[in-house]
């Protein structure tokens, strides 16, 4: 789908759907890691409607993430964010791990 600015409703669908994805608890990371990176490609679009619905609808939600942390300071970075998403499967941490550096790389 070709999302220009002109596109409100397509923008909206969008960006609503990547924040309903990171929102649902039923979802495993891998899910949410992927919805992360398809947010990050469309912002890279510098499309400014998108952006300004990025901003209004999911910059606080992501915010939080953002500024999620593991339980003790001695945990390695390489750990930080196995979490973010509570207990997961073994085999998931690495994507939540994944989607808390992608995110954290995307709102420098």
């Amino acid at each position: 789908m070709h999302i220009s600015s002109s596109n409100q409703k397509a923008i909206e669908q969008v960006v609503d759907y990547v924040k309903a994805t990171i929102k649902d608890e039923d979802l495993q990371p891998i899910r949410k890691y992927q919805a992360i990176l398809l947010l990050r490609d469309l912002m890279r679009t510098h499309n400014k409607a998108l952006g300004k619905y990025v901003v209004k609808k999911a910059l606080k939600r992501l915010t939080i993430l953002a500024q999620h942390k593991n339980g003790t300071p001695e945990e390695a970075d390489d750990k930080r964010g196995r979490d973010i998403f509570g207990k997961v499967k073994r085999d998931q941490e690495t994507y939540s791990i994944q989607f808390l550096n992608t995110l954290l790389s995307a709102l420098e």
